[in-house]
């Protein structure tokens, strides 16, 4: 699963800075090398499979909290499928997507829309 969802779960669990931390220390021992040459110590996200296997006291280490690791576990869970939406078309990939557990649209406003008047 090299996509941008794990840190995007990290993003919307905690502030920015919380969330280039917990990235930091989830992929230096668990991100792979990049192929081909690159900087010493580059890495790039693993596949779903190693996310899997990070154990819970890295999670707790990096600042995720049990909702954030729950949320990327999940979300690993149904990697498969989340991958095959790339190729879809939007609409069949927007439903593909919204099947995932936690991941779809965000929580709409409870605010009543803003009608404008004239002065």
């Amino acid at each position: 699963m090299e996509s941008p969802l794990v840190p995007s779960v990290l993003e919307q669990r905690g502030t920015a800075d919380s969330a280039h931390y917990a990235w930091w220390c989830l992929l230096n021992p668990y991100g792979e090398q990049p192929p081909g040459p690159a900087p010493e110590g580059m890495r790039i996200p693993s596949s779903a499979a190693v996310w899997r296997k990070v154990p819970a006291w890295q999670w707790h280490r990096a600042g995720t909290g049990r909702s954030g690791a729950a949320a990327i576990l999940r979300a690993c869970s149904c990697a498969p499928g989340l991958e095959e939406a790339a190729a879809m078309a939007l609409p069949e990939a927007m439903t593909r997507l919204h099947l995932g557990p936690g991941i779809g649209p965000g929580p709409q406003p409870n605010t009543p829309p803003v009608h404008r008047r004239r002065l």
